[in-house]
């Protein structure tokens, strides 16, 4: 199922430019081939509270919480949000984890405007996703403004589950993914 979300046309669709980072149909592709090269694996275990799914940089891995994970549109867009995650991990990005998770929220959004679903409205940080991700479409961009990376950073700032990443000197951890020679 990863496979086929991963590079299928939604998430061939996503292109879109923070600073320090681009993210684009071809950074899935990426992590999808690495899956199936096995340098990313897939793991299936319990999750910790407020996440469906994880990408851990060490040891290069997702984490579902259950084999058909990627059913509902929630667990597809928690797949791209995830995935993300392992492209900078990848591609050894030097970025901030904030960046990081701001990125994996955007590329959800835009994951489900390509599929035409709705936005989820809760917590907040889905809903300023889903307007930012809305608002690249329309005008067809794909450079993310400064004010729109400051409404998804204050959403993502109160959400008690990312309390760590604000902290100073908090490091991402994309420390490369093992056997991967491309990056």
């Amino acid at each position: 199922m990863m496979l086929y979300i991963l590079k299928g046309p939604a998430c061939q669709q996503i292109n879109f430019s923070m600073p320090g980072v681009t993210i684009s149909g071809l950074s899935f592709a990426w992590v999808a081939n690495a899956i199936q090269q096995g340098t990313i694996g897939v793991v299936i275990e319990a999750q910790k509270p407020g996440a469906g799914a994880s990408y851990k940089p060490d040891p290069d891995q997702f984490s579902l919480p259950h084999p058909t994970f990627g059913v509902a549109m929630n667990e597809m867009a928690a797949i791209v949000h995830e995935s993300v995650h392992a492209w900078v991990d990848l591609t050894k990005t030097s970025t901030s984890r904030v960046t990081n998770e701001l990125c994996a929220y955007l590329a959800g959004a835009m994951f489900r405007e390509y599929m035409h679903e709705k936005q989820p409205q809760d917590p907040p940080t889905f809903k300023v996703a889903g307007l930012v991700a809305q608002r690249l479409i329309a005008r067809n961009d794909r450079t993310v403004r400064r004010d729109e990376i400051e409404m998804m950073r204050i959403e993502l700032q109160r959400r008690p589950i990312y309390a760590d990443i604000f902290k100073p000197g908090f490091e991402d951890g994309a420390n490369g993914v093992r056997g991967n020679k491309d990056f």
